[in-house]
């Protein structure tokens, strides 16, 4: 099977028989007993080139195998954020969704800086300004780090968001950029 052979080139990151293989008209997205194409093996490799060869030559990036992930969620899982942050770009290019993990995101924040913004709660206004509070994703603000425990600040107005995102710079990271930051806390780990 043709296909079969593509996936091994990329498998042995073997450049001219993948260019070949392509120019002789190889089914780009077909897939393996895993149901893995070459652009997901690709993509677990983290061969950033090989991955744009198979763009370029009309790979799939929605398409997924047994294990019903695509290409940039292979990536994401080998840690290998260069060749995610390629296929993520891809992935919008097509219009497919770039999933969130945002429910369980929070960041502490000094009472102080949140002092500017006029609307404060007064439970919020009555803590001293070295205590510590939790953003949370949806721009509630906790006491604690749960979402749902000692809430301060219940209802977040477009006013605050706004305060949240301007003053604060607060975001919440998607799954690239947590990838990114576990590799960079890796690679800083094995420095010292």
């Amino acid at each position: 099977m043709p296909e079969l052979k593509l996936i091994d080139a990329v498998k042995q990151r073997d450049t001219l028989a993948i260019e070949a293989l392509l120019a002789n008209g190889v089914a780009v997205d077909g897939q393996d007993a895993y149901g893995w194409t070459a652009l997901n093996w690709a993509a677990g490799q983290g061969d950033t080139a090989i991955i744009a060869m198979l763009l370029a030559a009309g790979a799939d990036v929605g398409k997924v195998g047994r294990d019903a992930r695509t290409a940039y969620q292979i990536a994401l899982a080998a840690a290998q954020t260069d060749s995610a942050r390629l296929l993520r770009q891809a992935e919008q290019a097509v219009g497919l969704a770039v999933s969130q993990t945002a429910e369980l995101y929070c960041r502490a924040y000094l009472v102080a800086e949140l002092r500017p913004f006029s609307g404060l709660p007064t439970g919020l206004t009555a803590l001293a300004d070295g205590e510590v509070v939790f953003l949370q994703a949806d721009g509630c603000v906790t006491r604690t780090m749960l979402a749902d425990k000692d809430v301060l600040l219940a209802e977040a107005s477009p006013a605050w968001l706004d305060f949240c995102a301007q003053r604060l710079k607060f975001s919440v990271p998607d799954e690239l950029e947590w990838a990114i930051a576990a590799s960079n806390a890796a690679a800083f780990q094995a420095t010292l």
